[in-house]
């Protein structure tokens, strides 16, 4: 399949994919690689970059992002337990990419046992994150679009009780002959 094919199909699989605007917090010692993980030909990201602080746990909950980076090479701990915190403290799913300086296996099933989604070995290839940070943002906006189902129907479920003990009572009340005025459904 040619790259324009491929980029129209997942255009077509994705309504509204390019409608929403998703916001992407980027967790970092320093400055120094900021411009790595930006992807500025895309319209559809916002960048915030966070320092490592104390306050660093409340800055993520206020962010309110889309997706997270951790690139704290230099306090792989922290960043497990920034991850940790990030995967108990949100009810919503939130992807948690892990940045490492060296492919170590031990720290790789560390991160992932925290709940990290990806893991990405320094030198970042560009292309590649490209790819991973759409497709994480994807899987984001499904389980966003399944929520919002799910709590249509929890609230359509309310409703059917509520309709569904009205008209039990109204039955109990003919059958009991207390009906004293007409019965008008709510």
């Amino acid at each position: 399949m040619s790259e324009n094919a491929r980029a129209m199909r997942t255009k077509k699989e994705r309504p509204g994919w390019n409608d929403r605007t998703f916001k992407i917090v980027i967790v970092q010692n320093t400055s120094s690689d900021a411009l790595l993980f930006t992807d500025e030909s895309s319209k559809n990201y916002r960048y915030e970059y966070l320092q490592e602080s104390a306050s660093l746990q409340e800055q993520l909950i206020s962010a309110c992002p889309d997706l997270v980076f951790l690139n704290l090479p230099q306090s792989f701990v922290l960043a497990q337990e920034i991850c940790s915190f990030i995967k108990t403290s949100h009810t919503a799913y939130l992807p948690v990419v892990l940045i490492a300086e060296q492919d170590n296996q031990e720290n790789k099933i560390k991160a992932i046992q925290a709940g990290a989604d990806d893991i990405i070995l320094k030198p970042v290839n560009r292309y590649e994150l490209k790819f991973r940070v759409r497709n994480l943002l994807h899987i984001k906006s499904l389980h966003d679009q399944l929520q919002d189902k799910i709590n249509q129907l929890e609230q359509a479920q309310r409703k059917l009780w509520e309709l569904a003990n009205t008209d039990a009572a109204h039955a109990a009340c003919i059958i009991t002959g207390t009906l004293s005025k007409p019965w008008k459904p709510k």
